[in-house]
Parts: structure tokens; sequence; C-alpha cells
């Protein structure tokens, strides 16, 4: 299994390999790890897309020695990206991963070719944050890890084949999750405020909603795309918070569809 040490951390990632050398990071959600992704590696390496998949600092089979930060995810995935002398990348993220995706685009936008954010924010409001904590962290608290996975998947995931499918795999990774990085990591999170340097963010952004996301309403992502301008906005018909776990075909063939695009373009500049 491929490990990558930074410091007193290893990071786990998953690399898949294509036919070419564009390359897609898939970053996923609070709680989850690596297998979040399982209906986009295949589909996307089969594209030709390198897929490279990391669990995020004490998610899954990550290490967390030395805290939690929205700046330690980004400084571990440019780590990463340097391992695998990878200069430029498509950054792929679905709810506090397009929290670290946003961040790292704003620090290193010369690293990123397109950004694809799915299901998440740039900043909750403060009236917000709070019980946001309270409703994960919180809860998480008083139930224990192991009854929290199914209380948090429960108000997740759609009836879906494909989410039913993956749900065994999320639960483990939540169950087994330290509660402790699990609130440091909620907090991070929810705590975020990227809002006001959106502008800033010139690739060509793709912003992709659950139609029945409660978690993320769609307010938060048509901020987004109101802020990033190159920005576009779809929403997924029968998703829910994590859209490309519900509703994967649909989620798969909107970001190919993007990037194609995206490609056409540049080679036609």
């Amino acid at each position: 299994m491929p490990y990558l040490r930074i410091e007193s951390e290893e990071l786990y990632y998953h690399l898949e390999s294509g036919e070419s050398d564009k390359t897609i990071v898939l970053l996923h959600s609070l709680g989850t790890d690596h297998r979040i992704w399982k209906y986009q590696v295949e589909a996307f390496s089969e594209k030709g897309y390198n897929v490279i998949v990391p669990d995020i600092r004490g998610h899954g089979k990550s290490s967390c020695h030395n805290g939690v930060s929205v700046d330690h995810w980004v400084t571990d995935l440019l780590h990463l990206l340097d391992h695998l002398k990878i200069e430029k990348s498509i950054l792929c993220g679905v709810s506090m991963g397009g929290v670290k995706a946003i961040a790292f685009t704003l620090k290193y936008p010369e690293r990123v070719q397109n950004l694809i954010l799915a299901d998440t924010f740039a900043k909750i409001s403060p009236s917000s944050v709070s019980e946001k904590i309270e409703l994960t962290a919180g809860v998480a608290k008083e139930q224990g890890m192991d009854q929290y996975a199914d209380t948090y998947l429960d108000s997740t995931l759609s009836n879906s084949p494909s989410a039913k499918a993956i749900r065994h795999s999320l639960r483990q990774a939540i169950s087994e999750m330290p509660l402790c990085i699990y609130e440091s990591s909620a907090e991070s999170c929810f705590r975020v405020n990227l809002e006001e340097q959106l502008s800033r963010i010139a690739v060509p952004s793709l912003v992709l909603i659950g139609e029945e996301d409660f978690k993320t309403p769609i307010r938060l992502s048509k901020l987004i795309v109101s802020k990033i301008p190159k920005a576009e906005l779809r929403i997924i018909p029968k998703g829910r918070h994590l859209s490309n776990v519900d509703e994967p075909d649909y989620f798969n063939s909107s970001v190919i569809e993007f990037l194609n695009i995206q490609e056409k373009a540049y080679e036609e500049a």
C-alpha cells in the first residue's frame, strides 16, 4: 500500500494509472476515506485520467499525530503532488474535500488545471457554525463513533442502489475514526471562511450539488458560482449530500462532459 511520509505523519493514497498525462485528485468528505470514490476511480481512469485518491490526515489509513487544520490539508496535498511529480492536476472534492480543494487552489493556483466542487461550501454563516459542529462532532461525542456512523449515514445517503452498496465501507470508515480527530476536523472544516477569496480563482470550475442535499443548501453552491469568474453550476437529480455516491452515473458524466469541454477549449486556444 502506498504511503507518503510527511514529517511524523503517514499519508495513504491510492493511485490508478490512466493512459495519458492528465491527473485528477479526488478528495473525500468528513469522516469518510478514499473508498467514497469507488464509483469514480474506474470511470475516470477508463477515460485516460490518472486518478489519485488520498486519505485526508486523520481519516482512513492516514495518521494524525500533530493536529488538523486547513493549512495541514493544503500542505499534505502539496507534498503528495510533489512526491508524485505532478505539476498540475484537476482537483475534485466533495463536502469537506471541496473545502480542501478551494483552499489549495487559492494558495497554489499554478498547480490546478480545473476545479470540481461537489456538495460543499466556502463559508457557513457565523450563526450556523456552532449548530453545524454540534450536529456532527457534538452528536458523535454523545453517541460514540460507532453509533454515530449509522446516525450520520441515515441522514446523509439516499436510498439509491449505489448508496446502499457502499454504505458498509463508509460506515466502517466513520466508526473507526478517533473521536478527537473527527472533532478537530469538523472544527477546521465548518469554521473555514474562504468566501471573499473566491474571486481569485481563475481556473474553469464545475460546482455540483445534489437536488436533495439539505446539509449544504443550494444557496451555498450558488454563492460559490457567483464568486468564481469561470464557474458553472449543475444540479444532480435525486442526489443528496454525497452526490457522487447517490447518483454516480450522473455525477461522472457531468464531470467528464465538463472536462472534455475544457480540454477542447484549451486545444483550440
